[in-house]
Parts: structure tokens; C-alpha cells; sequence
């Protein structure tokens, strides 16, 4: 008996509490985790993703070697400083577990085809988050990535970078920003592959809502055939979480009035009101 295949993959969108909800899934006694936070397997080209397929299935765990796991998590405190901290995970005999991974760039960079090719069963999780709230988030992670001293794009400044990209977005070209945003293209693009029973979709503000949180996650044990488990106490915490600082109010009307459209469309799709026109 081999590595465990992989059984949940919530495949994103970046900045949209991808990292709580790999570790409030974590809490759960039956779920054990990808040696890596973000493999980032399925973004590769696909060339590498054939050459590199035996390595990462490996980084799940070995059902014959269960003593005991530590996954090393990269995490961000509340001032914007990287730490990481080891997390261990005790494990029973004679107790069914799954596994899974949390790459938050793949919904909009994978090719759901290939991702069906190497794990044709997986159930497909998706984070949707106020797409103007998650494009200014995840400009900022940019912005700090360049802090660091890490290689991204050039960015010209926030106000001028989103008009380009929603002028580029509307004739149909990819952006960083922008585009990642419309999630009715990404959802249908998945479903089109795994179909509808196959993918589970949050809102992320559900989960800042101690309530809403918890019918969701318990949804999601169910559609991840888990045994019941009190969520309570884990989804009291937040993970990489970015210090706050102010948006730049001129530009969210244009930046809403851009979106609206997609999010109206999305909302008729999903059958839920997702209140992110204002």
C-alpha cells in the first residue's frame, strides 16, 4: 500500500482564506496533511507535472507509517512578518484517514483537465471573497513580496495598475489582479471537468461569521463523507492573516461597478445571494 491520494483539493482563489480552511480541515481527526502548504503542483507545465508526479504523490502520508506527522507552516502574523511554525498530528489505528492539498493559485492557473488526468476522484474545493476586497489583498501581498526582496511584476501603483488591468480584462486578456476576481469563469471552467457534484463553494466572509462558519464546514464534512466533528474551538482562530490598512475609496465604485456584472451572474449560477455589490 502506497501514499494516500489526495481526496480534497481546495484549489483557491489566492487571498481568500484558503490557509484557515486548510487548518480548520486539519482539526478534523480523520484528515491528514500534504507535507507542503502549497505544492503548487498543478501550475507547473505540464511536462513537469508528468516528470514530477511520483514526487508529489509522495507528500502524502504513508498509511504504514502513521506515528507521527509534522507539516512545517509558513504563516503571517498580524504586522506582515513571515514565521513558521511545525505542526504535529497524532494519529490512531484502526482509524480511516484522507488527505488533501491547498494550492490557492490553481483555480485560475491550473488546467482543470490534467488536474482530472492525475486525481480523477478528488472533490474540488473553491473560495470566493469580495473580488475588489481580494484583488486589493492580494496586490498588497505583492507589494510585500517586493519588501522582501523576492522577484514579481512591476507594479506602478495601485490605482494605475487596476485601470490598466480592467481595461486589458475587458478585451479578454489574462491579468494578475483583476481576473482572478470573475470566479463565474473559473467555477464554469471546473465544473466543465469534475461537474457540479463534484465542487463545493465558499463564500470567505461565511467563514468570519461564527454561525455561518459552522453549518459550512459541517456542509463540507458531509461532502467530504467525514464523521461529524465540533468545529468550534479552531474556528475561533485566523491563519496568515495581513495587518489592515485603508482602501482607496475612489477607486472601489469603479472597481464595483467592473465586477458587478460577473457577480450578478455568478449569484444566479450558485442560487445564493452573495452581497458584493457595495
Amino acid at each position: 500500500m502506497g501514499h494516500l491520494t489526495p481526496s480534497f483539493f481546495i484549489v483557491g482563489e489566492r487571498k481568500c482564506g484558503t490557509s484557515s480552511l486548510y487548518r480548520y480541515l486539519l482539526a478534523h481527526p480523520q484528515v491528514l496533511p500534504c507535507k507542503v502548504k502549497e505544492p503548487q503542483f498543478f501550475t507547473q507545465h505540464p511536462l513537469k507535472i508528468w516528470w514530477n508526479q511520483k514526487k508529489y504523490f509522495q507528500l502524502f502520508p504513508d498509511p504504514n507509517r502513521l506515528d507521527e506527522i509534522t507539516m512545517d507552516w509558513p504563516e503571517l502574523d498580524e504586522k506582515g512578518q513571515l514565521f513558521k511554525e511545525q505542526v504535529r498530528f497524532s494519529t490512531k489505528e484502526q482509524q480511516e484517514y484522507i488527505t488533501g492539498e491547498a494550492s490557492a493559485n490553481a483555480l485560475y492557473l491550473a488546467n482543470p483537465k490534467v488536474v482530472k488526468r492525475y486525481l480523477p476522484k478528488v472533490k474540488i474545493i473553491m473560495m470566493f471573497r469580495h473580488p475588489v476586497d481580494r484583488a486589493f489583498s492580494h496586490y498588497r501581498m505583492i507589494q510585500r513580496f517586493q519588501g522582501e526582496g523576492r522577484k514579481t511584476r512591476m507594479l506602478m501603483g495601485f490605482e494605475v495598475d487596476m485601470m490598466k488591468e480592467m481595461q486589458e480584462a475587458r478585451i479578454g486578456k489574462k491579468t494578475d489582479f483583476i481576473g482572478p476576481g470573475i470566479y463565474i469563469n473559473q467555477l464554469k471552467k471546473w465544473e466543465k471537468v469534475f461537474g457540479k457534484d463534484q465542487i463545493f463553494v465558499i463564500r470567505m466572509e461565511d467563514l468570519a461569521k461564527p454561525k455561518k462558519s459552522l453549518k459550512v464546514m459541517n456542509e463540507l464534512t458531509s461532502f467530504l463523507n467525514l464523521q461529524a466533528f465540533d468545529y468550534r474551538e479552531v474556528l475561533q482562530k485566523r491563519f496568515n492573516v495581513a495587518p489592515a490598512t485603508d482602501f482607496p475609496l475612489h477607486m472601489r465604485e469603479e472597481m464595483l461597478f467592473y465586477y458587478r456584472p460577473s457577480n450578478l451572474v455568478l449569484e444566479d449560477h450558485l442560487q445564493r445571494k452573495l452581497n458584493w455589490n457595495e
